[in-house]
């Protein structure tokens, strides 16, 4: 697993398939030894990322979305203001997005430093 500054900075995913409405596919899953069906790796260990998240239809193309918090983040050098980052759902998803050299589909800053943006994301 890929660590930062000694501490593991991930968000698993783990996608179940419904058909009628009945969950067809029910795991149990162990992070220790597989990732799960996606994994999103925050940028900075202090970042606080993925202690919030949520989940919707934010472009409307029928594929649900992870919207994740980082809410201590320090984009452009405003101390706690905060980032919230939104990955777009699609039939075939990476199975790892390492936000520290690739880009989120939408990634928001906080305005100001201690906005805590990100904080919730409900």
């Amino acid at each position: 697993m890929s660590r930062r500054n000694g501490f593991i900075v991930s968000v698993f995913l783990v996608f179940n398939l419904a058909l009628s409405g009945v969950l067809c596919a029910q795991r149990v899953i162990d992070l220790d030894k597989v990732w799960g069906d996606m994994r999103v790796l925050g940028r900075n260990v202090e970042d606080i990322f993925g202690a919030k998240l949520d989940r919707g239809d934010i472009n409307g193309d029928g594929y649900q979305d992870i919207i994740i918090g980082a809410y201590c983040a320090d984009p452009k050098g405003r101390n706690f203001a905060g980032e919230t980052y939104v990955i777009f759902g699609s039939s075939s998803p990476p199975s790892t997005l390492d936000l520290a050299f690739q880009s989120a589909d939408i990634t928001i800053y906080g305005a100001a430093a201690n906005d805590y943006l990100g904080h919730s994301v409900a």
